[in-house]
């Protein structure tokens, strides 16, 4: 008595014209990104948008893809988001390696500046921009970032306010129901944490 095992191998299926159709520009962003590399000899990680939390673990992925050592370029075009964030992007890419540059075609403001001031270098050209470390706090409510001076200012000015009239107090306390202790809390510490930002990097 005999038996056979059979096995089979499982093939990645062949891409229809329509799929790469509508990839196109993610393919060509990989060739592209492929050209770069053997041209420079550097290893290229390109970032587009914010800086959140929501971006750690697929930015360790693509630095992880680098070897150990291998120089790296950061392409980033961001108009900023967390601090916090910031400095554990620019620690994942400076671990292992002494040559980090940052390349800045376009804008990277507040929290994408900071990331770019941790690099070894910045390459930048007359239409690139930074900004100024200007501390996010996430609001919820509002499913965007606020400045944490501006969170600040609001309170500040509504304190003045209210002491030379009491009586509006309610008006404006309902205008400012976004901003609750916690979240005042947060962009203090934010602005008083930002002299510290740099050195951690």
């Amino acid at each position: 008595m005999s038996s056979e095992t059979h096995t089979s191998k499982l093939e990645t299926p062949t891409q229809s014209p329509l799929f790469r159709a509508v990839e196109s520009d993610r393919y060509g962003r990989q060739a592209g990104i492929r050209n770069y590399e053997e041209f420079t000899g550097r290893s290229l990680i390109v970032f587009y948008g914010k800086i959140n939390h929501s971006v750690i673990t697929p930015f360790a992925d693509a630095v992880g893809d680098v070897g150990q050592g291998q120089p790296l370029d950061l392409m980033l075009t961001s108009p900023g988001g967390d601090a916090e964030t910031a400095v554990r992007l620019a620690r994942m890419c400076h671990a292992e390696r002494q040559d980090f540059r940052v390349i800045v075609p376009d804008t990277a403001a507040s929290a994408a500046t900071l990331l770019a001031l941790a690099a070894e270098s910045v390459v930048m050209s007359n239409s690139s921009a930074l900004g100024p470390i200007d501390p996010q706090v996430p609001m919820a409510t509002r499913r965007t970032y606020i400045p944490a001076k501006d969170i600040l200012e609001i309170v500040d000015d509504l304190e003045t306010r209210t002491t030379t009239n009491p009586e509006a107090f309610e008006l404006y306390a309902a205008l400012l129901a976004d901003i609750d202790a916690v979240v005042y809390q947060i962009a203090k510490a934010a602005i008083g944490e930002r002299r510290n930002w740099c050195l951690k990097c």
